[in-house]
């Protein structure tokens, strides 16, 4: 009538911000990577013995030169805070043995705590992870470790030919997780 359209009923339905799709492969099978070019990485492994009450992995860091030749490797466990929902690393001696659980390293004088953040893809977004990682949680999809670049360069990491520490340049920044078809030995 009188040549108007009316509309009695208007539903808007806005499609999410963001699509986030989670990795589809256990956490074993991920590894994790900046997109800077310093060739750094890190994967989880699962040792014999589970290293302490608060996970059954670790974290095994990596730094690798142009030519694919690894340069350190560094190995850590994770600790979870009491009610506060936090998880923090710490060096280890590696994954174990036969014998028992990998052994905490002494840590240096002045070392900081290495805060652990993991988040998961979610299809609203990311979600953050407050406990430390298990073999069975769900694979982040992101990591960020903003401490861990503090303390390999105030830190630094053993010197091959037992000279003093070697401070090593890590920038701060959003590891990103990719799938891979096996986790390298």
């Amino acid at each position: 009538m009188n040549d108007r359209l009316s509309i009695d009923t208007l539903q808007f339905t806005p499609a999410a911000a963001v699509q986030v799709k989670p990795l589809s492969c256990p956490i074993l099978q991920a590894t994790y990577r900046s997109s800077w070019p310093s060739r750094f990485s890190i994967r989880f492994e699962k040792p014999q013995f589970p290293p302490n009450a608060q996970t059954d992995l670790v974290a095994i860091l990596e730094q690798r030169d142009e030519d694919d030749a690894l340069l350190f490797t560094r190995h850590y466990s994770f600790a979870g805070s009491n009610g506060f929902g936090s998880a923090s690393m710490f060096a280890v001696n590696g994954t174990g043995n036969a014998q028992g659980p990998p052994e905490m390293l002494e840590a240096a004088d002045g070392a900081e705590t290495i805060y652990f953040h993991a988040f998961i893809g979610e299809p609203a977004g990311l979600k953050y992870i407050a406990e430390p990682p298990q073999a069975d949680s769900p694979t982040p999809l992101g990591l960020f470790l903003p401490d861990l670049a503090r303390s390999l360069w105030y830190d630094g990491i053993p010197d091959p030919k037992a000279g003093p520490p070697v401070r090593t340049d890590m920038p701060r920044d959003m590891w990103n997780g990719a799938c891979e078809d096996a986790a390298v030995p």
